[in-house]
């Protein structure tokens, strides 16, 4: 162990790299994409995002509770390693020599993934710090190293965007450099993983540039476009008279073929102006990121659903709550309902929390099929529920109630379970909070009252 702690120190020893967010450096936005949805993902308190510009490694992104503005002693350990690193209890690791300092030592848990070149040099590094030890899945590595490969393919992308606008740039005012770059042009386009284009602002066509294919016009391209995305590309298009040289416009949308939809990002730079100086030609590049929406949108799913009943967990019921309040002030009704499982706690005792669990489950499955399907169930805490229901009076909210009730009532649960309902319809004198206390006073009346049964609360 102290051999190991003594080589990590030589390691620590060897770094003079100062890694800081200076004036002149950004958060860089695909970075910042990376840590949020790693962060997600991971379960992480902090994740750092480390990145190489003109030879020099800088913190292009952190995401977490906590703040860093420097983190070159733990992108030290992950310079001579190719592999992941991967700790699971600082304290009880050699490491324990990076958390010296104060900022550090809430660290407990560590994860560093040093990304490279295919020629293997260090381009970067991924930090996933925790404040509770645990062992990181394989699960949770591979997903962290495929949203790095991802993030590569953007960085790749937009460096090359940038890097042929200069090109263009450059062409127009040295004549004798431009066989040069056209060559160049043509192999960077080759090597590009996504399609390269030329928009024709004037005759609004499309030239792909990395198939060589006949130009399209604009409403062709238009035509590939999903239908509720295509005032969007229109509204870009029409607003880029004032783009400036080099400046790179990003455009995420989704494109539609045979039924197929995918989700595609695209970069623009101003290639060619016109006499005017206004922008003729736009050089771009689309990319299918497809595969990047779809983790976020899980992550997002996953964020805002209890896992044991599949049902909106209470950061999802907030939300909602809180729309149909706004909703409320422009004339919509609606009602909640607090549910709770009679007697849980001696089915728990009695048969064990593995039946409790599935009871629960099921009773959330008899809510979730009960209901209307404009109506909203969420797990709201134990083996209480919360429902919504939109667009009813009074009358109406409680016959639905009821409806819930004798529902949970004659289901095949695996032991036999009712509930317990408190009901209140909003009004203009509620807020959110005022609202579910009126709904949680009857609910205890109702328990008080017999237990399976629904009390309503008075109007307030």
């Amino acid at each position: 162990m102290e051999g190991r702690k003594a080589t990590l120190r030589q390691k620590l020893a060897r770094t003079t790299t100062t890694l800081e967010v200076g004036p002149e450096r950004e958060v860089d936005p695909l970075a910042q994409r990376l840590a949020k949805v790693a962060a997600h993902l991971t379960g992480a308190d902090l994740v750092c995002v480390v990145l190489r510009d003109d030879g020099d490694l800088f913190l292009a992104a952190s995401h977490g509770a906590r703040s860093v503005k420097s983190v070159d002693r733990w992108t030290a350990l992950c310079a001579s390693n190719e592999a992941p690193l991967v700790v699971s209890d600082v304290k009880a690791h050699g490491s324990t020599a990076v958390c010296a300092t104060g900022e550090w030592r809430w660290v407990r848990r560590w994860m560093g993934l040093s990304l490279r070149s295919p020629a293997g040099k260090l381009e970067g590094v991924v930090h996933v710090f925790g404040e509770a030890p645990r062992a990181t899945t394989a699960a949770e590595q591979d997903a962290v190293l495929e949203l790095a490969g991802l993030l590569f393919a953007q960085l790749e992308m937009r460096g090359m965007v940038r890097y042929l606008a200069i090109a263009s740039h450059a062409a127009r005012r040295e004549k004798e450099r431009a066989l040069e770059a056209q060559r160049l042009t043509e192999s960077i386009l080759k090597a590009s993983p996504g399609q390269t284009y030329l928009f024709d602002v004037g005759t609004r066509e499309v030239s792909d540039l990395s198939a060589r294919s006949a130009p399209r016009t604009f409403a062709q391209r238009l035509a590939e476009v999903h239908l509720e995305d295509r005032e969007l590309v229109q509204r870009h298009y029409a607003s880029l008279d004032s783009l400036a040289d080099g400046r790179v416009v990003e455009l995420s949308y989704r494109t539609e073929t045979a039924g197929q939809v995918t989700w595609v990002l695209s970069r623009e730079v101003v290639f060619r102006r016109d006499a005017e100086g206004r922008p003729s030609q736009l050089l771009g590049v689309t990319n299918d990121v497809t595969s990047l929406v779809e983790v976020h949108e899980s992550l997002q799913a996953l964020a805002r659903t209890d896992e044991l009943t599949q049902l909106a967990n209470p950061r999802h019921l907030r939300e909602r709550l809180a729309q149909l309040v706004a909703e409320a002030g422009r004339g919509r009704r609606f009602a909640l309902l607090l549910a709770d499982i009679d007697h849980f706690k001696r089915l728990n005792d009695t048969f064990g929390h593995p039946v409790g669990d599935r009871v629960l489950a099921s009773v959330a499955r008899t809510l979730k099929v009960a209901v209307r399907q404009v109506d909203f169930v969420a797990r709201s805490g134990g083996e209480e529920f919360t429902v919504l229901l939109v667009d009813v009076d009074e009358a109406e909210a409680q016959r639905l109630a009821e409806r819930l009730r004798a529902a949970v009532q004659a289901a095949a649960h695996e032991q036999p379970a009712t509930i317990s309902v408190g009901g209140a319809c909003f009004s203009s004198a509620h807020t959110a909070d005022s609202l579910v206390h009126h709904a949680d006073v009857a609910l205890y009346r109702a328990k008080q009252d017999g237990r399976n049964r629904v009390a309503w609360a008075a109007p307030a």
